[in-house]
């Protein structure tokens, strides 16, 4: 799987119809490319730390006083990004090409967040919104989407983490244009992700045509695959292991020494 980012002019792409018309072009081609599988996009990639995040609004919940709503990290993504990404639906649906075109109210929640935030009751069909303060009028908006699936948890931070981050997967065109007030992800960024049935960079070659033929103002940066992600997220986990073993390994062979030396000793003296 290969994946590469790609950040729009602000002067060019201002309004959120104008930034998923370009990121949309770009996965068609991409898509078109001979030994592409799947490609889809996202605002924040697995292993690339928290990015965006909220507090979330269960509607119809009553929290006790004192109580803070449960956290959620946001995803905006293009129409198949859990194919592209190999994550399992659990539960319900995916997001697809129609819920991007059509700017449906839906999300996707993750298994830890499907959890903790509904508990014991199914998720699915239940309404969700990002916290919001209140105006100057003490009135709170609130941008309610509805809850279509559930997915399997990803890697956030890193690949042992003892425990998942709860995350929510709405569809790109949600996501802020030029106006960042709303709080959740921005779409003039995205991160692109191309499953291949031959060598991931076999296509950069290819890839880097079609993103040109979208808008000659456009570049990939970051281009690696997600392989190469994973690798560098358990380097540290890596380098700990060899440093214990290491240090395994010394205390072995301290300890082989000792016991020859106390027994060739103890013979020594035993015998005549």
């Amino acid at each position: 799987t290969l994946t590469f980012q790609i950040g729009l002019p602000a002067t060019k792409y201002q309004s959120i119809d104008s930034m998923v018309a370009a990121h949309q072009s770009v996965i068609d081609r991409v898509d078109a490319l001979p030994g592409v599988a799947a490609v889809s996009a996202t605002t924040c990639l697995p292993l690339s730390m928290g990015c965006n995040g909220n507090t979330l609004i269960v509607e119809g919940d009553v929290l006790p006083a004192g109580t803070l709503p449960p956290l959620s990290l946001f995803r905006a993504v293009g129409g198949g990004y859990f194919e592209a990404m190999g994550m399992r639906i659990l539960r319900g649906r995916g997001l697809d090409r129609g819920d991007v075109d059509r700017k449906e109210p839906v999300a996707v929640i993750s298994q830890w967040l499907a959890e903790h935030a509904f508990k014991d009751r199914d998720p699915i069909g239940r309404r969700i919104a990002s916290n919001q303060p209140p105006d100057r009028n003490g009135k709170r908006t609130l941008e309610w989407v509805t809850v279509v699936g559930v997915v399997s948890n990803t890697p956030t931070r890193a690949l042992n983490e003892s425990e998942p981050m709860p995350m929510r997967f709405m569809p790109m065109s949600l996501a802020n244009g030029i106006d960042t007030t709303r709080p959740i992800p921005s779409g003039a960024f995205m991160n692109f992700v191309v499953r291949t049935t031959n060598p991931p960079l076999s296509v950069v070659s290819p890839v880097r045509d079609a993103v040109r033929s979208v808008g000659g103002d456009l570049a990939m940066a970051n281009v690696r695959t997600l392989q190469a992600i994973v690798d560098r997220a358990s380097a540290q986990m890596t380098f700990t292991m060899v440093l214990l073993a290491i240090a395994a390994s010394v205390a072995l062979i301290l300890g082989v020494m000792g016991i020859y030396g106390a027994t060739s000793y103890i013979v020594s003296q035993r015998a005549r």
